[in-house]
């Protein structure tokens, strides 16, 4: 009998050197038997709570930026951003970045040029996504 279990060639090498209707080998089948089972059963736990996480994974930071932008409900630039939460300005683009290409923030405006402040709103989906993962 093979197992699929941490330690199965132990358990194998030791079964081997038992007689095989032994008390030992017969509880020690039913034990690699359990633990089998209980493998199985964690693996299929793991798969439901992967079901009911939010299909939007998210870093921490990225998801304060987001939440501030909801309770905020203004115009913010990257550099407001950079300040409330003592980030460098690449980070605070990074976070912005994420947040734009999963469509949570959008630019607010025009940009004239380079060199002012872009401005970013939250959008509708951003909004949806706080108050469905129980941030607001």
């Amino acid at each position: 009998m093979s197992f699929q279990i941490p330690g199965s060639r132990l358990i194998e090498e030791i079964l081997a050197g038992l007689p095989t209707n032994s008390r030992q080998a017969i509880q020690l089948r039913e034990f690699a038997a359990q633990v089998e089972s209980l493998n199985r059963e964690n693996e299929s736990l793991k798969a439901q709570i992967a079901a009911l996480l939010p299909k939007h994974e998210m870093q921490a930071d990225t998801a304060k930026v987001l939440k501030y932008y909801f309770e905020t409900d203004g115009r913010i630039s990257g550099e407001q951003i950079a300040a409330k939460f003592d980030f460098k300005g690449s980070v605070a683009k990074y976070h912005l970045g994420v947040l734009q290409e999963k469509g949570f923030i959008s630019v607010a405006g025009m940009v004239i040029h380079e060199g002012y402040p872009i401005y970013y709103i939250i959008t509708q989906e951003g909004r949806d996504f706080i108050v469905k993962n129980g941030m607001a």
